[in-house]
């Protein structure tokens, strides 16, 4: 009866933590269909709200960066270290089959010239619709020969999904380390005991 308590009670422990660690892979599901890679595709937006941008893989040679909203394209323009220009890009999101609408940019960090060191804040962001599927559409502007291309990503995150996902891990983590624990410390106490008896 004590061997059976010893393995039962840490066996359902891990199972708890099991189901809490599904539960939490599910709620990085819903984090993940909430980003997306501007890259030329369509995707299916399942979450409405204001999306914020980040840009990755910017030219090493890249000192500076100007981003526009006109009424065709979102523009952004990366410059050297003596303010030239060095490549152009559009970015176009817009609803599948539809004209673009330059309505769904909601605001960009600065229309001015920006350091890119001094960049503390999310470049741009849109408005966009739940169950919609939208084209990003990424392009160069430009007549460089350098094939290397900013890497432009939006999400949003729900609060409460990104909420319940921590509390999630939390307690599979918890759930797990307890389980670990008290079996330890029953098969330290059970084998004490036993070598006590022995020497009686």
């Amino acid at each position: 009866m004590k061997i059976l308590k010893l393995i039962m009670i840490p066996i359902i422990l891990v199972i708890v933590s099991i189901v809490f660690y599904s539960l939490s892979l599910a709620q990085q599901n819903k984090i993940d269909s909430a980003s997306f890679v501007i890259d030329g595709s369509e995707k299916l937006v399942n979450y409405s709200g204001e999306y914020k941008a980040i840009v990755r893989n910017i030219d090493y040679d890249a000192y500076y960066m100007k981003i526009e909203s006109t009424s065709e394209y979102l523009k952004i323009t990366t410059y050297d270290e003596i303010e030239a220009v060095q490549k152009i890009f559009g970015i176009r999101i817009k609803k599948n089959n539809q004209a673009y609408d330059s309505s769904v940019v909601l605001n960009v960090y600065s229309d001015d010239l920006i350091f890119i060191d001094d960049i503390d804040a999310f470049l741009f962001s849109v408005s966009l619709d739940e169950n919609t599927i939208y084209d990003f559409q990424i392009f160069r502007l430009d007549d460089n020969s350098d094939e290397n291309n900013i890497e432009v990503e939006v999400f949003n995150i729900p609060n409460d999904v990104y909420n319940l996902k921590i509390f999630f891990d939390s307690v599979a983590l918890t759930t797990l380390l307890f389980s670990v624990l008290y079996f330890v410390s029953r098969v330290v106490m059970y084998f004490i005991k036993k070598k006590k008896i022995s020497y009686k």
